[in-house]
C-alpha cells in the first residue's frame, strides 16, 4: 500500500468518525448518561490511537525521528491514562472526581512530553521553538505568568476575579 494512500485513508477514517460522533452528540439517540459515557470513551480512544500510531512510527523510524515519535507516543499515552482514570471515576466507581486527581497527573505529564517530542524532531531551532510556544503550556506561559482575569460580564464568576488556576476558566469558589 502506498504511503500517501495510507495517510489519505487514515485521514478519511478520522474525519468520518469525527463527523459520525458529532452527529451522535447532536441527535442524542440515548439518555444523558449514555451520551456522557460515549463522549468520555471517544476521548479515551483518540489518544490511544495517537499513542499506537506514534509508537508504530517510532518503531519504524531511526535516530532523532525515533526518539521524537517515542516521546509523542508517551505524551498521548499519558493523556490516555488520565482519561481512563477519569472514565473509571465517573462511570465505573460512580464517584465524584476529586481535585486534583490521578487523572490530572496523566493530563499534566502529557504537556512536557509533547514539548520534548516537538524539540526532538529534526529541524531548524527557531522553527521548533515557535512550534513549542504554540503548545498549551508553552504558548500560554506568558498569560499564566501574568495571571488570568475574567473580563467583566463574561459569566466567569465575579467581575475581574482571579481564576483558581492561571489558565483555568473557573473562578475561585
Amino acid at each position: 500500500m502506498r504511503r500517501g494512500y495510507r495517510f489519505q485513508l487514515a485521514l478519511g477514517l478520522a474525519v468520518g468518525a469525527s463527523l459520525a460522533f458529532l452527529a451522535f452528540l447532536m441527535i442524542r439517540p440515548a439518555g444523558d448518561e449514555q451520551v456522557k459515557l460515549s463522549a468520555n470513551l471517544a476521548q479515551l480512544v483518540a489518544p490511544l490511537l495517537a499513542a499506537a500510531s506514534s509508537a508504530w512510527a517510532a518503531v519504524s523510524g531511526s535516530g532523532r525521528n525515533r526518539r521524537a515519535w517515542a516521546l509523542l507516543a508517551a505524551s498521548a499515552g499519558s493523556w490516555a491514562v488520565g482519561q481512563a482514570t477519569w472514565v473509571w471515576y465517573e462511570h465505573l466507581a460512580r464517584r465524584e472526581l476529586p481535585f486534583p486527581s490521578l487523572a490530572d497527573i496523566g493530563y499534566l505529564a502529557a504537556i512536557p512530553l509533547a514539548a520534548a517530542a516537538m524539540l526532538a524532531f529534526p529541524g531548524r531551532g527557531p522553527d521548533r521553538r515557535r512550534l513549542v510556544r504554540r503548545l498549551p503550556a508553552g504558548g500560554g506561559g506568558r498569560l499564566a505568568a501574568r495571571g488570568r482575569r475574567d473580563p467583566p460580564g463574561s459569566g466567569g464568576g465575579r467581575s475581574g476575579s482571579r481564576s483558581c488556576c492561571p489558565m483555568s476558566p473557573w473562578p475561585w469558589p
